[in-house]
């Protein structure tokens, strides 16, 4: 219609009504123009990606939030340090989500900063305002705890926490586009065998039966790498680890089998179940969550060759609560034992030390006490007898 009108305005040789007819076409040209480009910052913004470091942050914000879960559960007063952690976990939120967006943020006050994200939220479709009052409860909490040390009970210590958890799952979905329940915390895990199994792990966990079976035996492959790679890397010399029950030399299941028949052979299994769980309680691991661990994953046994096998018990649940548990304390067992990690080789230590300062055999001093009943070096301290020298 607009066309024919045109045409016969152009027929006739009507000017005087031409110029308009442009200019409201001009009009709703440009019109349209600013609803696509509309449309697309809008996009750019609900659909955002993050760059490295951001991402890198937000696993921090992760950590911290699951450290102060465990935090709250300690016994009183302990657990009242996991208000100023959850606090920091939500005021990293709120600095990440200002940064990721470009908002300025001058003030320090925790309200006002707050505010300030809420309001860039709302004019991106979101609604963070529904949790204000409840994090300025929790900010009052951590001031009251950090300036003046008032300690507030368990109920409402885990009232902050999941606020505090509920605050941080809707701010990274709308701030951020990111589900805060899938934020990984693998940069944490240093060994990279560790970090391979788990992501072969994620990557069959949503598949048939037989997929998500794996999956529960690359979680099972990635703990015990974790433990035997922990215990490798400490040791007097190759074989011989710092953390351990055995003795030096141990005959093999073969040889106890053949001399102390099928009595040797179930002691030597009770033998090695003791040693794994010393092992275990040793290196810090967390018994209740490694109790669940070894009820949802298969037993396994690393094979000379390399190759390992693994057992499965009938009725096995392979849900995804379960999975994410599982993989959930792979990951904390991992960063907990990275942390002043250290990596100890006494024979290479040796080595790398001054000929004056390196012992080539084993070597024994005494002390004597003295008279005020503490032991000391005796005069004649400087004549060591070696290991050798004892043992003739």
């Amino acid at each position: 219609m607009c066309y024919g009108r045109k045409q016969q305005m152009i027929e006739q040789g009507d000017s005087s009504t031409l110029p308009l007819y442009y200019c409201l076409q001009r009009v709703l040209a440009a019109v349209l123009a600013l609803l696509l480009l509309s449309s697309l910052v809008v996009g750019k913004e609900t659909h955002m990606e993050l760059k490295r470091e951001h991402v890198e942050w937000l696993s921090l914000v992760r950590y911290q939030s699951d450290l102060a879960e465990n935090q709250a559960k300690e016994p009183e007063p302990l657990n009242a340090v996991s208000i100023s952690t959850i606090h920091d976990a939500v005021e990293s939120m709120l600095s990440l989500i200002a940064e990721a967006h470009q908002v300025a943020t001058s003030s320090k006050d925790f309200a006002k900063l707050f505010d300030t994200v809420s309001a860039r939220i709302k004019t991106q479709g979101g609604d963070l305002s529904g949790h204000r009052s409840a994090m300025i409860a929790l900010n009052n909490a951590r001031v009251g705890f950090k300036h003046h040390g008032n300690q507030s009970n368990k109920q409402t210590i885990g009232r902050h926490i999941a606020n505090g958890l509920n605050f941080l799952a809707d701010a990274a979905e709308q701030g951020l586009d990111t589900a805060f329940a899938e934020v990984s915390l693998l940069g944490f895990v240093r060994d990279p065998k560790v970090c391979e199994y788990i992501r072969r792990a994620d990557d069959c966990s949503s598949g048939a039966a037989e997929e998500r079976t794996l999956a529960f035996q690359y979680l099972r492959l990635g703990f015990e790498t974790l433990v035997q790679g922990y215990q490798q890397s400490k040791s007097y010399y190759p074989g011989t680890p710092l953390i351990t029950t055995k003795p030096s030399l141990l005959p093999s299941v073969f040889d106890i089998r053949d001399h102390g028949g099928r009595v040797g052979e179930k002691t030597f299994e009770w033998l090695e179940n003791l040693d794994s769980w010393v092992k275990i309680l040793v290196l810090g691991i967390d018994v209740q969550e490694y109790t669940f661990f070894l009820a949802y994953t298969p037993a396994v046994w690393m094979l000379s060759g390399g190759q390992a096998m693994f057992y499965w018990r009938p009725g096995s649940d392979l849900s995804d609560d379960v999975f994410r548990r599982c993989r959930q304390f792979v990951v904390e067992s991992a960063i907990r034992l990275g942390r002043r990690d250290f990596a100890y080789d006494a024979r290479n230590a040796s080595q790398s030390l001054p000929e004056d300062q390196r012992y080539t055999s084993e070597i024994s001093f005494v002390m004597v006490r003295d008279e005020n009943g503490l032991l000391t070096p005796p005069e004649d301290y400087g004549d060591v007898t070696s290991g050798e020298e004892t043992s003739q």
